[in-house]
């Protein structure tokens, strides 16, 4: 995951990255976001008053 973000820091730009890239860039682009995508839903969603509430009450049992 550090690659990209390196290569982009060593000033490469996006639009070269798309430009160049193959096909299966795309494709693993195409299973990356939504994976990324529900990482960061699950980060919140844990942190959630519901999601606190039931653990506090499955601790109480």
């Amino acid at each position: 995951m550090m690659g990209p973000i390196q290569w982009l820091l060593d000033g490469n730009s996006l639009g070269r990255a798309v430009s160049d890239a193959e096909a299966m860039m795309f494709v693993f682009a195409a299973g990356g976001i939504p994976h990324l995508a529900a990482v960061l839903a699950a980060m919140a969603l844990m942190f959630g008053p519901t999601a606190n509430a039931y653990f506090r009450s499955a601790r109480g049992r």
